[in-house]
């Protein structure tokens, strides 16, 4: 046998068939979830006062994770760092397995849930929530390809899941990379001119603000309608069960990206 090749064992095959079966039920649990307010329920909870985030949160309860909360040496010198254990699962090494941090970055700061099943396995997860719209926006953070996005809408009552890689290309990110590139450049330049113009003394200033949206016909940014929906819904479960594989067969470190 090749020093390289995977090391089979009938505890790890049942370890690997524990977290396949677990993953299948969490995000089948998520994808029937109705809708949630990002601020307040709409429906499905008790005196009125959970949130879309609290109602994902009490299904990766249910089923196990515990929440984690980063002390002393593990505590990450910038808020970013947490985003490069998505990137990068094998940084997460001080997370341990089966718990998940909430809104690491914050609450005007994408994802939603940093969640780790076990060594390499690591997901963010971001919540969208819309009282009348049936596609989200998209603000600052926009999309990113290897999250997984947990969509509901008041309209239909109903969620949908999938991840980022499967709404927007490279090329259309790396075009939208550099219009806001551009925009920055150029509001810091009329901005400056804005200061110089300022004998109210006010310091009165633009601010510029990506937000990706969607346009076009409803099969197009129904999300609940597309024709690609339930494919979509199907690819958050290929996606995490490769990266569920991929630890325990492959001996480097893993990597959480998209290929196109």
């Amino acid at each position: 046998m090749s020093s390289s090749a995977p090391l089979s064992s009938p505890k790890a095959d049942s370890a690997l068939e524990s977290l396949l079966k677990l993953s299948n039920a969490l995000f089948t649990d998520l994808n029937v979830m109705p809708y949630f307010r990002n601020y307040a329920a709409a429906s499905g909870a008790p005196n009125n006062n959970s949130t879309h985030e609290k109602a994902v949160e009490g299904v990766l309860v249910k089923h196990g994770f515990v929440s984690w909360e980063p002390k002393g040496d593990d505590v990450p010198d910038a808020k970013n760092v947490y985003k490069s254990w998505i990137d990068n699962p094998s940084l997460a090494i001080a997370m341990p397995y089966m718990t998940y941090i909430p809104q690491p970055c914050g609450t005007q700061d994408s994802p939603d849930f940093v969640v780790k099943f076990a060594k390499n396995i690591v997901l963010g997860i971001e919540c969208k929530s819309s009282s009348k719209a049936k596609a989200p926006q998209y603000n600052s953070g926009g999309i990113k390809r290897n999250y997984i996005y947990i969509f509901c809408s008041k309209t239909v009552n109903k969620t949908t899941i999938y991840v980022g890689g499967d709404l927007m290309t490279r090329d259309q990110q790396k075009l939208i990379d550099e219009l806001i590139i551009k925009q920055r450049e150029l509001a810091a330049e009329y901005n400056k001119k804005i200061d110089e113009l300022d004998t109210l003394k006010r310091g009165i200033y633009y601010y510029t603000r990506p937000m990706i949206c969607q346009r076009g016909e409803d099969s197009i940014k129904n999300y609940f309608t597309h024709k690609e929906k339930d494919q979509c819904e199907k690819n958050v479960h290929l996606f995490v069960e490769e990266m569920i594989r991929s630890s325990f067969s492959n001996p480097l470190p893993a990597t959480n990206t998209l290929d196109d």
